[in-house]
Parts: C-alpha cells; sequence; structure tokens
C-alpha cells in the first residue's frame, strides 16, 4: 500500500471529503429513485440490488431504516444468517416528499424506530413520574393536577385527584393500582 506524504496529506483528505459529499448526494438520488418504483410498482428489486451492493454496514443499515421508515417497504432479517431482504409492503403509508427532503445517510430513527413521531402520552407520562421524583408534585400541586388529568383525557385513565399529604399519595397508589389490577 502507498504512503501518501505528510506534505500532500491534506489534498488527499480533501479529495476524500468531496468524493464522500458526492457519494452521499449520488446515493440519495438512486435510493429515492428505487423507493418511487416501489411507491409506483411494488418493485423492490432495485432497492435490494443498491443494498446488496453498497459496502459497509453503517452504510446499509441506513438504506434499510430510511426505505422503511418513507417507502411502502418491509425489511426483513433472517434470524441465521443476518441477511437483509426487502418486500413490497401495500399497507404502508409511502413518503416520498419526506423521503425527497432526508438524504439517507442524515436519517436517524428515533429509539422506537418510528419516524420520530410525537408520543404525548409517553412524554406525559415521563414528565408526571420525574415531577413525582423531584418533589414537584407538592411544591406545583395545580399545575401538577392538570397534568394529571391531561395524561388521563389523553390515556383514558381514571383521573386521581392530586393529594399532597403523605396518607393522600398512598391512597392514590393504592387506587392507582387497582385499576391497573381491573385493567
Amino acid at each position: 500500500m502507498q504512503v501518501i506524504a505528510s506534505n500532500k496529506l491534506n489534498v488527499a483528505i480533501n479529495s476524500v471529503v468531496k468524493a464522500g459529499a458526492k457519494f452521499g448526494g449520488q446515493l440519495h438520488t438512486v435510493a429515492y429513485s428505487c423507493l418511487a418504483l416501489v411507491e409506483t410498482s411494488g418493485d423492490v428489486r432495485p432497492l435490494q440490488r443498491l443494498y446488496d451492493a453498497i459496502g459497509g454496514k453503517v452504510t446499509k443499515a441506513a438504506i434499510a431504516a430510511w426505505a422503511k421508515a418513507f417507502g411502502k417497504v418491509k425489511v426483513n432479517t433472517d434470524e441465521e444468517t443476518g441477511k437483509v431482504t426487502f418486500a413490497f409492503n401495500k399497507a404502508a403509508k409511502g413518503d416520498l416528499e419526506s423521503a425527497a427532503a432526508c438524504p439517507v445517510l442524515d436519517y436517524k430513527p428515533d429509539a422506537t424506530g418510528s419516524k420520530n413521531e410525537f408520543d404525548l402520552a409517553a412524554k406525559l407520562a415521563a414528565l408526571l413520574k420525574a415531577a413525582e421524583k423531584a418533589g414537584a408534585h407538592t411544591q406545583h400541586v395545580k399545575a401538577y393536577q392538570l397534568l394529571v388529568e391531561a395524561e388521563g383525557v389523553l390515556t383514558g385513565k381514571n383521573v386521581v385527584e392530586v393529594n399532597t399529604s403523605k396518607e393522600g399519595r398512598a391512597k392514590n397508589k393504592a387506587k392507582a393500582a387497582a385499576e391497573k389490577a381491573a385493567a
């Protein structure tokens, strides 16, 4: 293997950066075209060929996650071999507009694997838990009660009136546990 002289390394690095940027743009154009074909005809073969031809686990993972998020695509992974295959998912809702706006290599799914959808009920439950742990439910009773009521509206749970006394909190926990057991 050739060793590049230190005085020429910056030129070589700039060349790699330029080629990488060009590659990212080309990859996005080709992947988007594959997704558009899936949308119009259900044909996943070009997408599969692109995935199989690309080297690098990170790039492959980005293609699979991006295609699943924005296309009518189901991603299947063989448990024994780890081979990834694509299938047409007629029930999925394709989103070519978002696919065009989000380059493949820039796509980052959230922890749940969704299209970064906002789960208000989960965020509210986490906020209530954090507020209780920090003692905010005793300092800001009215605001905490409003959050509890909002959670009740979102989840359909019966709203428990906030009682900041030790006995009241114990009663609320017992009532919540009874509701959970009944459900």
